[in-house]
């Protein structure tokens, strides 16, 4: 468009008043997506806006009424800063001498004074009614950025221009109060124009094009950032569309695909097309509908689980669900259904309700359901289906129909009497997963019959005491879902609090939901390694250890475990209303707090201000004088607080990390405080996985979503839950090893999660565990991370996003956090030659485990043969800048500890001159050679962890 002109002082001119914008709104704005277009060209036909929201067009190639179809509205193109020799204005235009300079970019425009009175009058009393004229239903105003340019340029010759401005366009809606209004950029008068307009068009905010070596560039990551401060703004406050123009000839470009990938990522708008706007392009409607459905809707009855958290899909199922890459969206049974257009992002539906009469309309429910199911959408059903009582009514009709269209026949006959069930069938991998089947066990059964023959059942038991020829199918999938009857699902002991799958979660959600072979982001692995993470909790900081009876428990921790140490990154929190306890204000505490964050492998983190017991009551753990609960100053305050500290004490560090306390059952509106000033959230959840609790089943999900904003759980369970409260035995943690290996064979389900309070000080016994847990994890081939780090990979797993590009090819789209994609049970290798944004692959358990780059799209192609070239099979590092072909290989990491690489895809038996270094760190140099699979294993011997990134070059010694 005509106002791509230089305009670096603008952006300095903007630079204090962005900042301003950045501390005062989160930058995640909420979606309003809008199908828009932007085409000078003259040849468009009806068929081309079926889906159109907003069609802006040139006024002088194109006449809207013939195109007119009730949805579209269409703008037309009129140009504020320059005036163009092609329109006719141009005659009185040049006659009046009243342009600037031309625009060297576009041959034919010439730049205008918008304070020019006879300007404003051509367009507002003569341009302008001729393009609504022609039916127009708005105008598209460009080149606005042109006064605001001159007036930074030259603020002396230009006064008032940017005010002059702004006098325009509200003299033009006072004037056509009902035409619509859409500026292109002018970001600097949005705030003041906001209210007149209907949306923004932006341009260069990720692509823009280079008019000198002709082609589309990615627009500089600075500029980008101060754009999307005020279109996020705009988009919160005044909930109208941002409008994205992006400029690359192919939507499968990188570049396009990046730039289509973040503005949807924020919530705007995206058209894609060349620079001149002649040619019909792409826009959001147009994306073909090859992306991996990977949400799942829960229906829970909000009656019995008033918060999802205690519900048995969130505590039970959504792990596995997970684990498959998928998401869970919980929604209250009693909520209305949601529409189709609310359930295209879904891929099916899962319900596990307790009472057999959730539903209270049981027939509006089935209908819908069968709906779901003929939009190709998978249906699964736990236990009971909650619209009947089996053992006293059967089902409306309409319900019975509903299972048809499952691909299953209701036929009554419930019972629980042992005597009457014979075992006709078992697929034992499926329904005896942790506990063998018993039919003395209180087992219920009901008449169920598969009649779609692409059906499969699972379980099948005969009624003893009826005259059926056929079994009952009580375990079964089918092209539309799938269902395990009552008391097949799960084994549950209350008295004992004993919980054991009877189903294979894995594999009957994988067959029911239709997930078999699909890449799945995962948040367990990094470059082919374990992830491995620790966080403190701060309670107990100050408890008198009874080691010694003097000292502190948190200088115990200090001393025995962050000191020694150093190769592991650790997350350190304090609950900040100690900062107002006089007792702790002593240079012995001042102390304490520099030495603990001082240390490299520290992360600081906030554990809340008077640490809230139960979060949706607001019980507090501390009586801070004169303070009643506030979530406010618990979660936002309590961050505040602690940056404040490490500022006093001068320790370069800031966080953003949030530890929830006690429960870890924030409400929705707690999550959004947190979001609302960019918080990350970690804690909650957790579970363990031994001999005491020995199922899956005691290990939680990812986190939850609740409202618009997303818990982050930690990965397992704390040594509260390993000492009984803390009330002994205090050497019980020593047990979360179980755990690790649990998590780890024969599935890898975890990551290493070593969680725990700073009174594990405090006694001889928990100490000795703590360090148990530590050295195990350094025996592990682990990834470290901060917790930090964990909990936006984490967030990442459900922005990934996932499509088929061909049979054996997935394109990745994601932040960037996450960095590990999964095939389970596929023995295939990664393509390195046709594959993009991959380091490489490992083989762990039979499933294969992809390790991607620095990049935000990814291309993955599988296949039989071998690499040729070199590729990652494991780091212990951040790997970032590879390359490598059959002479030499580079790349820069950059980790913890003494790190070591394993390459693949190399010449067997050759050997290699590495170096490795960083600025102040020397260089290390030494030879390593191939084994015979063309494997190289090298180990450093320098330590990692002191904030530098090293280079390294791997050379070949000889051809």
């Amino acid at each position: 468009m005509a106002d791509q002109i230089v305009m670096r002082s603008l952006w300095g001119g903007l630079f204090c008043v962005l900042l301003f914008f950045a501390k005062t709104f989160p930058l995640q704005a909420e979606s309003i997506q809008t199908r828009f277009l932007v085409y000078y060209g003259q040849k468009i036909s009806s068929d081309h806006l079926k889906n159109v929201d907003i069609a802006i067009l040139d006024p002088d190639s194109m006449d809207p009424r013939p195109l007119q179809n009730g949805r579209t509205r269409f703008y037309g193109y009129i140009s504020v800063g320059e005036a163009e020799e092609y329109r006719f204005y141009w005659p009185i235009v040049s006659q009046k001498k009243m342009t600037l300079e031309p625009n060297p970019n576009w041959p034919g425009a010439h730049l205008v004074d918008i304070r020019s009175q006879e300007w404003q009058d051509i367009l507002l009393n003569r341009v302008i009614p001729r393009i609504l004229d022609k039916g127009y239903d708005g105008l598209f105003l460009d080149t606005i950025d042109v006064p605001i340019m001159l007036e930074e340029t030259d603020p002396e010759k230009y006064a008032d221009s940017v005010h002059s401005l702004v006098t325009f366009v509200r003299s033009l809606k006072q004037k056509y109060p009902q035409a619509g209004i859409i500026p292109n950029n002018g970001l600097a008068v949005l705030d003041q124009i906001a209210p007149l307009i209907d949306g923004i068009v932006v341009e260069d905010l990720y692509t823009r094009y280079d008019f000198r070596n002709k082609k589309s560039i990615q627009t500089p990551q600075k500029e980008t950032s101060y754009k999307e401060i005020f279109l996020d703004r705009f988009l919160k406050e005044h909930s109208k569309p941002v409008l994205n123009i992006l400029y690359e000839k192919s939507p499968n470009t990188k570049l396009a695909l990046d730039g289509i990938h973040r503005s949807e990522s924020r919530g705007y708008s995206w058209y894609l097309t060349t620079v001149d706007l002649m040619n019909w392009g792409t826009f959001l409607s147009e994306k073909s509908d090859t992306s991996m459905k990977r949400k799942i809707l829960s229906l829970y009855d909000q009656r019995v689980y008033p918060d999802p958290f205690h519900s048995r899909i969130h505590q039970i199922a959504e792990m596995p669900l997970n684990h498959l890459g998928m998401e869970v969206v919980h929604r209250p049974i009693q909520d209305p259904y949601p529409t189709l257009d609310d359930m295209k992002e879904f891929r099916g539906i899962l319900t596990w309700f307790d009472d057999k009469d959730a539903i209270t309309e049981p027939v509006s429910y089935c209908n819908w359901l069968a709906q779901q199911m003929n939009e190709g959408r998978k249906v699964v059903i736990l236990e009971n289906p909650g619209f009947f009582i089996p053992e006293k009514e059967n089902p409306p009709p309409a319900c019975r129909e509903m299972f048809r269209t499952m691909g299953v026949e209701y036929r009554g006959g419930y019972t629980k009497n042992p005597y009457f069930m014979e075992m006709v069938s078992k697929d034992p991998k499926m329904v005896e997963f942790e506990r063998p089947l018993d039919l003395t066990e209180e087992l219920q059964m009901s008449l169920y019959h598969l009649i779609d023959p692409k059906g499969r059942s699972y379980l099948q038991i005969r009624r003893q005491d009826m005259d059926e020829e056929k079994p009952s199918d009580l375990v079964w999938t089918t092209p539309a879902g799938g269902g395990a009857h009552a008391s097949f699902v799960t084994y549950q002991n209350r008295e004992l609090e004993k919980v054991h799958w009877r189903l294979n979660p894995f594999l009957f959600f994988e067959k029911a939901f239709g997930l078999e072979g699909l890449p799945r982001p995962d948040v367990t692995t990094r470059n082919g390694r374990r992830v491995f993470f620790s966080q403190v909790d701060g309670d107990g900081i100050f408890n008198i250890s009874h080691i010694d009876q003097k000292t502190f428990s948190g200088e115990i921790i200090l001393r025995e475990i962050f000191e020694k140490m150093p190769s592991l990154p650790i997350t350190a929190s304090l609950i900040t209303g100690y900062f107002d306890y006089t007792e702790y204000q002593s240079e012995r505490v001042k102390k304490l707090y520099q030495a603990i964050f001082s240390l490299k492998n520290i992360e600081p983190a906030s554990h809340g201000y008077a640490h809230p017991l139960i979060w949706q009551k607001g019980k507090l753990a501390l009586n801070i004088s004169g303070y009643d609960f506030s979530a406010e100053k618990e979660i936002n305050g309590s961050v505040s607080l602690m940056n404040s500290l490490l500022e006093s004490l001068r320790i370069p560090k800031q966080t953003s990390l949030f530890l929830w306390t006690g429960d870890g059952i924030p409400s929705a509106d707690q999550l959004s405080l947190a979001a609302q000033n960019n918080q990350i959230n970690l804690n909650g959840g957790g579970g363990r996985f031994d001999r005491l609790k020995n199922s899956y089943a005691y290990l939680f999900p990812i986190g939850i979503k609740k409202g618009e904003n997303r818990q982050i759980y930690t990965a397992l369970a704390n040594e509260n839950d390993f000492t009984n409260l803390w009330k002994g035995p205090y050497y019980g943690f020593e047990e979360v090893i179980e755990t690790f290996k649990n998590t780890e064979t024969p599935r890898r389900i975890k990551p290493i999660n070593i969680y725990y309070h700073y009174y594990s000080g405090e006694r001889l016994a928990s100490l000795k565990a703590l360090k148990k847990a530590y050295d195990y994890a350094l025996s592990q081939e682990i990834f470290p991370l901060f917790a930090s780090e964990y909990t936006m990979m984490a967030q990442d797993y459900f922005e990934t996003q996932i499509e088929t590009i061909s049979p054996n090819g997935w394109r990745i789209s994601h932040n960037g956090s996450l960095k590990t994609i999964r095939f389970d049970s596929n023995p295939l290798n990664v393509d390195m030659n046709q594959s993009k944004g991959v380091l490489g692959f490992r083989h762990i358990q039979g499933n294969l485990y992809v390790s991607l780059d620095n990049s935000p799209i990814h291309d993955i192609y599988l296949t039989s043969s071998k690499p040729k070239k070199p590729f990652l099979i494991s780091a212990s590092f951040e790997v970032a800048d590879f390359s490598a072909d059959s002479k030499k290989i580079f790349f820069k990491k950059k980790g913890w500890g003494t790190s070591e690489i394993v390459m693949g895809g190399l010449t067997p038996r050759r050997k290699y001159r590495v170096m490795s270094g960083a600025k102040g760190m020397g260089i290390e140099a030494f030879e390593a050679q191939s084994d015979s699979q063309g494997i190289l294993k090298v180990p450093f011997a320098q330590i990692e962890g002191e904030g530098e990134t090293s280079e390294v070059t791997m050379e070949v010694d000889s051809l």
